[in-house]
């Protein structure tokens, strides 16, 4: 009889290092009727090795044994990586400090579809930079590190820490080649229901030409808009962290991601990747004269082997050291996963059983003008101060 992966949803976070680490391609990665995914065992290819269930990270759920975390508030000193990037660049400066061979992170391929890539190019790098919430498929990355590091190569892997969980259960231990950098993460909706939010803006403005979660050329950092574009060359655009978006409304506020998100062992301190990158929201108690707008990163550094790039990263960066306990008042996620909101099981239920517009019409509504102008006043007065 084929093992048991998971008995609840909670019990999986869609890693995919089950799926990875099957030499018979008996473990497939599909959705389930929310549109999160779920692995599935072929009975009639399984041969019951167990190696499936001995690799998933929510059945070990162990914390990294070394984690010397150094905090700092960190932004680049370059102003067009700094426009290029979701917050302050520390992505960026990572890769400058690290120069890898290989870097895998969540790129969008032709149909908007997130999928992890390795990328060598600058090109390819480009396309992993900026904020993509959405459940990116690991696919078969986590083989792809295991080859290059045992080539010798140089590798950095950014994802959200049970992909990190994921990938370091995968090789089994650790190696000084690999450096791995998770994102502070809120949790994340599913490549469905992303979809089925695209497709509702397309019957309304035809073909989708770029989706960005972190449009920063309108109000900045602060109040960084969700934008889509549109071949006619029409721009859909939203405050991003609101109820205006109904992507990000559902998200947020709703309770739209994954069940696990609300019970992951890896929102946590000792964290899970040699670094960790987000926003540093509650900048202005910490590092209040840097006050442009461009953007600030919160970069933590876990582990021994993070700590010996601190002095590369300060001559691409500007950095100043902060206490955990600072960054964690308005940045949670460090330390504990987000909470359920009390709606999310009627909300999740229409979710499989309405349509989008009905969805929409019924749980994501935007904010009335009236909130959104106050809201702007309120941003405007706060920023003058």
């Amino acid at each position: 009889m084929p093992p048991i992966l998971w008995s609840k949803f909670e019990d999986c976070t869609g890693c995919g290092a089950c799926a990875q680490i099957c030499g018979r391609g008996a473990v497939r990665m599909d959705t389930n009727e929310y549109g999160f995914s779920f692995p599935y065992i072929d009975a009639s290819a399984c041969v019951e090795c167990g190696r499936c269930v001995a690799v998933c990270p929510m059945k070990k759920s162990k914390a990294p044994e070394e984690n010397t975390a150094g905090c700092y508030a960190l932004r680049h000193r370059s102003q067009a990586v700094l426009e290029q990037s979701a917050s302050g660049g520390a992505f960026t400066a990572i890769l400058e400090a690290v120069k890898p061979d290989a870097v895998f992170g969540a790129a969008y391929d032709s149909n908007l579809k997130v999928r992890h890539i390795c990328a060598h190019t600058e090109e390819e790098i480009a396309s992993l930079r900026g904020s993509k919430y959405v459940q990116s498929d690991t696919g078969t990355t986590f083989s792809q590190v295991k080859k290059l590091l045992g080539e010798g190569k140089t590798v950095v892997y950014t994802g959200t820490p049970c992909q990190i969980a994921g990938l370091k259960a995968f090789l089994g231990q650790d190696n000084d080649r690999l450096i791995t950098c998770d994102l502070l993460c809120e949790g994340v909706q599913g490549q469905h229901f992303f979809d089925r939010y695209l497709e509702q803006l397309k019957t309304k403005y035809g073909e989708i030409a770029s989706v960005s979660f972190r449009d920063k050329t309108r109000n900045g950092w602060e109040r960084s808009n969700f934008t889509v574009t549109f071949q006619s060359g029409r721009v859909y655009t939203q405050i991003c962290q609101t109820k205006d978006s109904a992507y990000m409304n559902s998200m947020l506020f709703q309770g739209g991601n994954r069940d696990s998100c609300y019970t992951c062992p890896f929102a946590a301190l000792p964290r899970q990747g040699d670094f960790t990158i987000g926003d540093l929201w509650g900048w202005r108690e910490m590092v209040p004269e840097w006050n442009d707008n461009k953007g600030i990163s919160l970069l933590m550094c876990n582990t021994a082997k993070a700590k010996a790039y601190a002095g590369r990263l300060a001559e691409v960066s500007e950095m100043r050291e902060v206490t955990v306990e600072q960054a964690s008042r308005q940045n949670p996620n460090i330390c504990r996963p987000t909470t359920v909101p009390p709606c999310r099981e009627a909300y999740m239920k229409d979710v499989k059983e309405l349509s989008f517009a009905e969805l929409e019409k019924k749980w994501l509504k935007p904010r009335s003008h009236a909130r959104k102008l106050v809201s702007k006043l309120l941003f405007q007065w706060r920023s003058r101060r």
